[in-house]
Order: C-alpha cells, then structure tokens, then sequence
C-alpha cells in the first residue's frame, strides 16, 4: 500500500509545485555509500534556516552521500504535511523538521506514509511512541532559561532604576523555552530591585496580551507577547517604546530587530540609552547590532543568547542517518522519542561574536566537524548509543570547539 501511495504522490508531483526545492551537492559523496535524501522543513528562511542549509548541504552532505530537500516557510501544519508528503513522493528518507506547532499531527503523518520524523523542539508529543518519531533536538530550556537570567542580572545591577520591556514571544502560546526565559527574567529583576508582584509570575508570563506587571516599586516593567507575523506586532512595540518611558528591552526573540529603526529615534528624542538583551540568533543583523553604537556611544545590542546553528542541526541530521540506515532503536529509548539537548551561548559583545560566528560559517570551524558526526553513527561506528550522543551535544561550547579546531 505505501509503495502504490508513493507511486500516486510521484505522479501527482509531477503535476504540482514542490513546497520546497532540493540543493545539489556540491561536492563528491563519498561513491561506497548508499544515497539518501532527507527533507528538511523551516519555519521560516531567516538567517538561521540559510546557515544550516549551508552546513547540511555543502558540508554534510558530500560526505555521507545524502542530498537534501529544503522547504520554503513553513508557517502551518497544513503547509509541513504538504511539504512532508511532496517529499515522501520525491523520494525522502526521512523529515527534519523546524516547524513545531502541531507535533502530533506531524508524527501522524510520518507514521502513515513510513518516513522517519526529527523535531527541532523540546514540547513531547502525545504519540511520541509511534516507530517513525526518532526524537527531538534542541537547545536546553533549562540552561537557556539560566544563562538568560544571568545576562539581565549583569544588565540590571547597576543600581539604577530601569523600566522594562519584557518581549515574551510564544512564552503564552506553548513555546516551551520562551516560557521559562520569560520567568527568568521576572524572577531576575524581582531579585534585583526586591520586587513583590500581584500576580503569581508563571500567570505572568503566560499571558498573551501586552500587559503591565504590578507591583509594590515604582518600577515600570510591561509584557510585550507575540511574534512579528502580525501587522499590529510592530506598530504596538513602537508605540510603547515612544512614550519614552522604557529604557531596557529584554527579548525571548530576535524581533526587537524589527523596531530599530524606532529604538533609534526614541534615544535621540528624550536623550536616552536602550539598553537591549536577546535571546537571538546568529545573523548579519546580530552582528551588525554588537558592532554598531547607538546615539548614546554604546553597543546596539548589549548580549545575547545565541543558538549554535549547526550543532543543532547535526543533532537532527545525527538522529535521521541513524534511523533511515537501520539504527532507529539507538536513538529511540525504551521505544519512543526522547529529547536531545544542545546549549544556547552567552554573548556578551563584539568580540565574543565575532568568535561564535566564526564557529558556525566554515568547515574549518563548524561546531560539530564530520568525524565528530561518524562517531554518533551507528553505521560509522558500532559503539555509538543515546548516551554519547546526548553527551556530545550537550557538551558543544565555544570554548571546546576553539580547542578542538585548535583556534
């Protein structure tokens, strides 16, 4: 039944356009290998979808002999089973996946069409049991949630007063990290100014509604929740920053990039100096922000949490390769998908991004090198277990890779 399924998709493929678009290899796989090809499902083609394109198809790739199917966005459960069933047609072994909203949903339809499934996510699926959910990668909500903490700790302890923007994201719509990063920061600044709210702070950061946080200081701190996609998204985040009252933003995303334009002229008119802490990804925007100073001398940007690019996606490419060449029960423990985490780095200027960057555009320096990935290859290497796995992942830092590339 499923070879008739994917006989009939190949043929209504044919007809359709692809959601997606496959990138050739650009260099020559190694012939002894069998071929494989793997889709791959962004949520959106920002600068982090382009880097992992860029380290899964020029690098990876060639040397494992697997080609890759890259979609476009990805915005919808509807558009990931569609583009997961185009590349079951197209002849895919396996799906990595970048879009977590309906998780469920999507390891269904691996299952029914007999593709293996890897989920850039740390929410676990209902069905997380069905044989084709190989598990998920991703950064670790905990630490994330910690080092985020530290920044605006360093931030916020000057022993100045500061109003804050807090920029929650999906803390309030199931995104597990942006919850707790959001919790982070109102148990942060409760630390620092001694703070005593009205509201229990796990009820705050869930909202999903711009709200203003009371308490008993007069210390302004408003929740800004959302995501960019909205046509109200911008205009309200500049409007509150316009009322001059905010001189601190500290965002569970990279969308204060979108309000710079609006960042800079509220510095110029009342003479002030935002300061701004994100959790954010690796881009020329980001680097563009630490090295640029705003009206007041200082950094755009004042830190970051950054996401390693690649890491992450060798963790996702680690658990597909081991399941489509027979190895599923290595990575699946106790007969289900488990989480696989890798760490979020702390950045805290110029310099140090400079370094990171440099970590996750060359083969040179990329965070987890080729043989790095044989040795969590049961078809590479025979010992490989979940274990060692999780270790090395969880174990990727600047530093370890500085040393490891000798740099």
């Amino acid at each position: 039944m499923k070879k008739q399924t994917r006989t009939f998709l190949s043929l209504v493929l044919s007809l359709c356009l692809l959601i997606g678009c496959s990138i050739p290899m650009q260099a020559s796989a190694s012939e002894d290998l069998k071929a494989y090809k793997i889709g791959v499902a962004f949520y959106q083609l920002d600068a982090q979808a382009i880097l992992v394109q860029k380290y899964l198809s020029e690098y990876v790739g060639p040397a494992f002999n697997v080609e890759f199917m890259f979609s476009e966005a990805v915005a919808d459960v509807e558009t990931l089973i569609n583009f997961m069933e185009n590349a079951y047609a197209a002849g895919c072994d396996a799906i990595m996946n970048y879009q977590n909203s309906s998780i469920d949903q999507a390891i269904a339809k691996a299952n029914e069409l007999g593709i293996y499934l890897v989920t850039n996510t740390t929410t676990l699926a209902d069905n997380m049991d069905l044989p084709y959910n190989l598990g998920y990668v991703a950064a670790s909500v905990d630490q994330c949630a910690k080092d985020f903490g530290t920044l605006v700790n360093e931030l916020m302890s000057d022993g100045e007063k500061h109003n804050v923007i807090i920029v929650s994201a999906g803390a309030g719509m199931g995104n597990n990290e942006h919850f707790e990063s959001t919790v982070a920061i109102l148990k942060t600044l409760q630390d620092v100014y001694g703070l005593t709210y009205e509201d229990d702070i796990v009820d705050l950061a869930a909202v999903r509604s711009e709200t203003d946080v009371k308490s008993d200081k007069d210390i302004k701190i408003t929740i800004y929740p959302g995501y960019p996609n909205s046509d109200t998204y911008v205009p309200g985040m500049s409007a509150l920053l316009q009322t001059g009252e905010y001189d601190t933003l500290l965002a569970c995303n990279a969308a204060y990039a979108q309000c710079s334009v609006a960042i800079d002229e509220v510095e110029k008119a009342y003479g002030i100096d935002i300061r701004i802490s994100a959790i954010t990804n690796i881009s020329d925007q980001t680097r563009t922000n630490f090295n640029t100073l705003d009206s007041a001398g200082n950094s755009s940007l004042n830190s970051a949490i950054l996401m390693p690019s690649a890491a992450t996606a060798a963790g996702m490419f680690v658990l597909a390769y081991n399941g489509i060449t027979g190895n599923a029960e290595v990575v699946r423990v106790d007969g289900t998908g488990i989480i696989y985490s890798a760490n979020k780095w702390t950045c805290r200027n110029a310099d140090e991004y400079a370094r990171i960057e440099m970590l996750n555009t060359s083969d040179e320096t990329y965070e987890i090198s080729i043989d790095e990935l044989k040795e969590m290859l049961v078809a590479f290497n025979p010992e490989a277990t979940s274990e060692n796995i999780m270790a090395t992942l969880y174990g990727v830092t600047v530093e370890s890779v500085l040393n490891a590339r000798g740099i």
